[in-house]
């Protein structure tokens, strides 16, 4: 059996989500990006970077984000509104229960 043949598809649709990704980090921070995808900005790190391989939730993720940037039309490279700068930070509990 031929691993390139039978792999071939699914690795070309990898592929081009994660060249997707690495285009919209060009318009967008990885802060930012994250923040749309719902995931941690550590999912990120090494994003851009030759063998980076994202997990297949953390590619949909990111795939649904950059989906979500393109159909409101934000190809200025400005982030969207809702994402400025600085992104909020969800607030941890306490360990005291509080």
């Amino acid at each position: 059996m031929d691993v390139i043949s039978s792999n071939g598809p699914p690795m070309l649709a990898i592929e081009s989500s994660v060249a997707r990704v690495e285009a919209a980090l060009k318009k967008i921070s990885k802060r930012g990006l994250a923040a749309l995808a719902g995931i941690q900005r550590s999912n990120l790190s090494g994003a851009g970077t030759p063998g980076w391989n994202p997990t297949r939730r953390t590619l949909a993720a990111l795939e649904r984000a950059v989906d979500g940037l393109a159909s409101a039309g934000n190809d200025n490279g400005a982030a969207p509104p809702a994402i400025a700068r600085d992104v909020p930070r969800r607030r941890r509990a306490h360990a005291g229960g509080r």
